[in-house]
């Protein structure tokens, strides 16, 4: 190299700058997606896009709050808004169910302290003594055995009085007809259920019997599935056979009552029934199963009446029915699902959605019997209790 000889090299900086314009382009994407990433939900909430998704949710939402222009309009506004935000969060149903399928098919657990994976597809309500029934963990107490006979008495001598008769069955827990399906750890650790004690202490003595509807659906469990896998519940043809159990009692009392027959029905299939375990796990409308759905053939037809603080009630208009007894049925979400097939089994009959026996109905539609559902494990954490008058 002569000293007329000089070198040369790129600067550092040479190369970046010649590839400045795409690097900038680079970084306005970045920005712009990342803005896009925050306005979305943003937006997405207030067009009410996708709000609930598979979030099943047994509830009605909250509407906007208003906002009064007062400082203490104000202050009252702030609270309701930001629930409302939280509850009506833009793609929140997509987060809530892409989290629920992530952990249940990716990591194979819960996304709910409320849901069990079972076997074989089945899932369980797993709180509030649902898997704890079918366990025997804790039995009843003498006293507790003592305190539902005494308050099943009472109400049956009250009924008596106004020529009432009172049936009262237990709708079993869907851990109970099928513990097979139970995850590994739910294994049996009594020798009696609550509901078992409750039964053989009623059938000891004289006075109240419960009406034990396990015995018909286990009979009719090779059959064809008579709990949905996805919720808490039995299908329709699980609540077909307890009610079928109902009729044949009721026609011991009422020779005019038939009980249902499966005859009485066409039975189709609903290829996209989610039930309420999908919801809690954020995933209703996402997992489906298959479902019995019955339509009754022509000639059981029925009339809405209607409903009048939380009742529904039913009057049979077949020419038929003149000479069916009357009702009052007491009863939660199984007994509610019951609801298509007891109905031919009464000229008139009131249903109330509740756990509690409720005698001011009762007086006023002076039915021929009064049916009471509850669920097996109510008899868990719950104590029963009658109003005041009717020692």
């Amino acid at each position: 190299m002569t000293r007329h000889e000089t070198t040369t090299s790129t600067p550092p900086g040479d190369a970046g700058t010649r590839r400045g314009p795409l690097r900038r382009v680079a970084d306005w994407l970045l920005i712009a997606g990342f803005i896009a990433a925050l306005a979305l939900p943003l937006g997405a909430t207030f067009l009410r896009l996708d709000a609930d998704g598979g979030a099943f949710e047994n509830r009605r939402k909250m509407d906007f709050p208003r906002l009064k222009m007062t400082p203490r309009g104000l202050a009252h506004f702030l609270g309701p808004a930001r629930y409302w935000f939280k509850e009506n969060f833009g793609l929140r149903g997509l987060m809530v169910s892409s989290h629920g399928w992530i952990k249940l098919h990716v990591l194979g657990v819960s996304a709910s302290e409320r849901v069990a994976i079972g076997q074989e597809g089945w899932y369980f309500y797993s709180i509030n003594g649902a898997i704890d029934s079918y366990r025997a963990l804790t039995p009843l107490t003498n006293e507790e055995v003592r305190s539902w006979a005494e308050v099943l008495d009472a109400r049956q001598n009250w009924l008596a009085k106004q020529n009432c008769r009172y049936l009262v069955f237990f709708a079993p827990n869907k851990s109970t007809i099928y513990p097979e399906h139970l995850p590994n750890w739910a294994n049996r650790i009594g020798t009696e259920s609550r509901l078992d004690q409750l039964q053989a202490h009623l059938n000891s003595r004289s006075g109240m019997k419960l009406l034990d509807v396990r015995e018909t659906l286990s009979k009719h469990k090779p059959d064809a599935e008579l709990y949905h896998r996805t919720d808490t519940h039995w299908n329709q043809l699980g609540a077909f056979y307890a009610t079928q159990r109902v009729g044949q009692q009721l026609h011991e009392w009422f020779p005019a009552v038939t009980p249902v027959q499966l005859e009485d029905y066409r039975i189709g299939t609903d290829d996209r029934f989610s039930g309420d375990l999908m919801g809690m796990l954020g995933l209703y409308n996402v997992e489906f199963e298959s479902a019995p759905r019955f339509i009754p053939l022509q000639g059981k037809w029925v009339t809405m009446a209607d409903a009048d603080k939380g009742r529904l009630v039913v009057e049979n208009t077949d020419p038929a029915a003149a000479n069916l007894p009357t009702a009052v049925v007491l009863c939660d979400s199984f007994g509610m699902r019951t609801v298509p097939f007891l109905n031919h089994y009464f000229r008139r009959v009131s249903y109330l959605w509740t756990d509690q026996f409720y005698p001011p109905l009762i007086e006023k539609e002076k039915p021929d019997v009064v049916i009471q559902e509850m669920v097996e494990r109510r008899l868990i954490g719950y104590t029963p209790w009658n109003p005041a008058g009717m020692e």
